[in-house]
C-alpha cells in the first residue's frame, strides 16, 4: 500500500490515488454539489456516497478550519513573525482540502466495482472462483481512498500543536474544531478499511494495513490530545 513501518513509526510514502479513466463530468462530481444535495444522496440507498466520501469531507473541514485561522491571523502585528509560515501552512491547507474534495468522488469511483461484485453469479464452481478474485481486488481498489484520507489527516493533525503556537488566541477554538475534523476523518477511514479488511483472504496485505491502522492509532492520538488540552486551557475561564 505504499505505507511502511520504521523504528515503531508510521511511515507513508503512496503515490496519491489517481484518477480512474471513466471520471464523472464536473457537473456530475460529488464536491460541485450543493450540501443540501450532498446530504440528500448521502442518506439515500445509493452505494456511494457513503463512509469514504464522508471521512473525505471531514478531513476537507479540517483544512479549511485551518486555513481560516490563518487567514485571520495573517496582518495582525503581533504574528507579523510568522507571517509567511503562516500563508505556507495556509496554501498548504488550501491545496489538500482541494484534494479531499477530489477524493469524495474517487471514492465513489474506487467502490463501485466492489458493489458490483456483491451480485455477481456464484452458483457454478467457475462463477465462485471468478467473483472471490474479483471480490479480492476490488476490496483492495476500495481501501485506496480512506488510506489516503488516513494519510492526510494524519499529516494535517501534525501540523496544528505548530499552528496554535503561532496563531490568534481569538481563534483557538477553531484549531480545536479542526483536531476534531481531522480525527474524525481518521477514525472513519479506519472504519472503511476495517469493513474490507476483514473480508480479505491474502494475508501479506491484510496484515499490512492492520498494521498501518495500529501504527496510525499510537502516532496521531498523541498529536490530537496535545492540541485538545492546549485549547482547552487557553478558553477555560478561571
Amino acid at each position: 500500500m505504499g505505507v511502511r513501518i520504521e523504528n515503531d513509526r508510521l511511515v507513508f510514502s503512496a503515490e496519491p490515488v489517481s484518477k480512474p479513466a471513466s471520471s464523472p463530468k464536473k457537473d456530475d462530481l460529488l464536491r460541485c454539489e450543493s450540501v443540501e444535495e450532498f446530504i440528500t444522496k448521502l442518506a439515500s440507498a445509493l452505494p456511494a456516497p457513503g463512509g469514504g466520501g464522508s471521512a473525505a469531507l471531514n478531513a476537507a473541514q479540517g483544512y479549511a478550519l485551518a486555513s481560516m485561522v490563518c487567514n485571520l491571523t495573517i496582518g495582525k502585528k503581533k504574528f507579523a513573525k510568522f507571517e509567511e509560515e503562516l500563508k505556507e501552512i495556509r496554501e498548504k491547507c488550501g491545496s489538500d482540502a482541494d484534494r479531499m474534495l477530489d477524493l469524495i468522488d474517487l471514492d465513489e469511483e474506487y467502490f463501485l466495482p466492489l458493489s458490483k461484485a456483491y451480485s455477481l453469479p456464484s452458483e457454478t464452481q467457475q462463477e465462485k472462483e471468478a467473483k472471490d478474485r474479483i471480490m479480492q481486488e476490488a476490496l483492495a481498489t476500495a481501501c485506496l481512498v480512506p488510506i489516503e484520507t488516513l494519510h492526510a489527516s494524519f499529516e494535517a493533525i501534525k501540523m496544528l500543536p505548530r499552528l496554535m503556537k503561532i496563531s490568534s488566541r481569538l481563534v483557538i477554538s477553531d484549531i480545536g474544531v479542526s483536531a476534531e475534523c481531522f480525527r474524525a476523518a481518521i477514525e472513519s477511514a479506519k472504519f472503511n478499511v476495517l469493513i474490507n479488511v476483514n473480508m480479505m483472504k491474502d494475508a501479506p496485505i491484510k496484515e499490512e494495513l492492520l498494521t498501518l491502522l495500529k501504527a496510525a492509532d499510537r502516532e496521531y492520538m498523541r498529536y490530537y490530545q496535545e492540541v485538545k488540552e492546549y485549547v482547552i486551557e487557553a478558553i477555560t475561564l478561571g
